[in-house]
């Protein structure tokens, strides 16, 4: 059949209200705005499509039911060829669509993003919390390879970014009640950045508290030499850190909350496990277990973060290797282990995502509860993701704990250029938090696997607070050039990285 040509709407005035919204959602997917293009040749398998999730009001999609999404769990292969994914270095805001997920990509960052003109490559961090995204979804973070965090802006109309000459050498995430804030971990102090115009990106930044500086938490600290993620509870409440002073990660024993709304910390001390703090018992945790920290991050719970470590001390202080998943109910002396080493269940095994009840874990994302993590829940995913990396990413909605599904990106790790070979490869795939077995195939990542940075390599992603759109990183297949010039090697992992917007249905 040959292709149709549409034309885009220039006056919605003209249009009823009533299905003006869907005319809109429809136009930011189909037409790609550069340079004054304003026609774009579209298969009538899409346009059927893109009018079917729309259905002028008959059919919602995206949250909270997700009813546009594929349900199957078929084998499905990359299209073939490529979708042109825009110039390598020169491309964002261009757009495409594929009739096998059918889903909508957006992509929000290229080479021209990169304040140093050294076409870097863009990427969403090591973890898939949903505090690089604002609170109303009109701002987001991404990161240049090297550490510089970048603010840009999203149009929930047309589904396009932009630019902000906001930039931070720290680490930044949103308060997920003000989208005008961000929150900046600088060493062991934290600030808190207002944006006060959204003109001019004028920035008000005050200190907000300093670990160093409090004699219960950590004083005498000495020189940062590592951090860990930087989290946000849902409701802004709790922010917490794991930091070393002794080396990089793996040396870290320091795990410390900042309470915004009290203006006062805690900390937890792993090797000694001793807890300290402005408030609330102190003295040693309820586990024997002493420990370095590989990571700790902050749930969407405030009470809770959860803590992974590789290394353990034992009674006379000498360190040898373990594996250790704990749960620390940080207002509490509570540090709850999640199994014991080496078993098959209930050790929280593998990546997962962190919901506000449990914490979804393993190639099945088995659900343990915060408070009683050796009680195993329901099973989210029907059947096991088996040989794909999954780093997880679970929105909320404010009184509502866990009613979305919990979603996870997945890659083959440096897998040979082939054929897929099992369901959800290289895909951003939802799972009912309620374990009905229920998937929601979002669409593909577009990623190789074969990257030498990390994040791009797990293909990262973050999903938004609300769970409207999700943010991956991606090396495009090697569509993005590299930092010498607009072509790549997909062998030798010096392909570029960007980010890419899908909206999710």
């Amino acid at each position: 059949m040959s292709p149709v040509t549409a034309r885009v709407i220039s006056d919605w005035s003209s249009v009823p209200k009533s299905v003006s919204r869907c005319l809109e959602e429809i136009t930011a997917v189909l037409f790609h705005f550069r340079r004054g293009q304003s026609l774009r040749t579209i298969t009538f398998a899409g346009i059927l499509y893109l009018t079917s999730i729309c259905s002028f009001g008959q059919v919602k999609c995206g949250p909270p039911t997700y009813a546009c999404a594929s349900n199957s769990s078929d084998v499905v292969q990359l299209p073939n060829p490529l979708p042109y994914m825009g110039d390598p270095l020169h491309g964002v805001n261009t757009r495409w669509t594929e009739d096998i997920l059918n889903g909508g990509y957006i992509r929000v960052t290229d080479a021209d993003d990169d304040p140093y003109g050294q076409n870097s490559s863009f990427v969403l961090g090591d973890a898939g919390d949903t505090d690089w995204i604002n609170g109303d979804s009109t701002l987001f973070l991404v990161q240049r390879v090297g550490g510089l965090a970048i603010v840009k802006t999203w149009n929930k109309a047309t589904r396009m970014s932009g630019r902000t000459p906001i930039t931070f050498l720290d680490s930044v995430i949103f308060d997920p009640g003000n989208p005008n804030v961000l929150w900046e971990r600088s060493g062991l102090k934290i600030y808190k950045n207002l944006i006060t115009d959204r003109s001019t990106w004028a920035i008000q930044r005050t200190l907000a508290f300093d670990f160093g500086a409090d004699q219960n938490c950590l004083p005498n600290f000495g020189k940062v030499t590592w951090t860990g993620i930087w989290g946000i509870s849902e409701d802004g409440s709790a922010l917490t850190s794991a930091y070393s002073n002794t080396g990089a990660q793996e040396t870290g024993v320091y795990i410390a909350v900042y309470y915004p709304r009290l203006d006062k910390c805690r900390v937890l001390q792993t090797e000694t496990g001793q807890v300290t703090g402005d408030f609330g018992p102190i003295g040693p945790v309820t586990t024997d277990k002493r420990f370095t920290v590989h990571d700790a991050g902050q749930t969407p719970n405030h009470e809770y973060a959860t803590v992974a470590s590789n290394f353990c001390f034992d009674a006379e202080g000498n360190e040898s290797q373990c594996t250790l998943f704990l749960i620390w109910e940080t207002r509490t002396l509570n540090l709850r282990e999640c199994g014991s080493w080496p078993v098959e269940s209930p050790y929280c095994d593998g990546h997962g995502a962190a919901g506000f009840n449990g914490w979804a874990k393993g190639k099945h994302y088995v659900m343990h509860p915060y408070d009683s993590p050796d009680d195993l829940g329901i099973s989210l995913m029907p059947f096991s993701l088996g040989p794909l990396d999954e780093h997880g990413s679970w929105p909320q909605i404010r009184g509502e704990p866990d009613q979305l599904p919990a979603f996870t990106f997945t890659t083959w790790v440096g897998n040979p250029q082939g054929p897929n070979t099992v369901p959800f490869q290289n895909e951003l795939v939802g799972f009912d938090s309620n374990g009905s077995g229920e998937v929601y195939r979002e669409g593909f990542n577009w990623n190789s696997g074969l990257s030498s940075n990390f994040s791009c390599q797990n293909g990262i992603g973050r999903v938004s607070p609300h769970g409207n759109f999700a943010l991956v990183t991606s090396d495009g297949e090697g569509s993005f050039g590299s930092q010498t010039g607009p072509t790549c090697d997909l062998a030798s992992g010096n392909c570029r990285c960007d980010i890419i917007a899908i909206p999710l249905r």
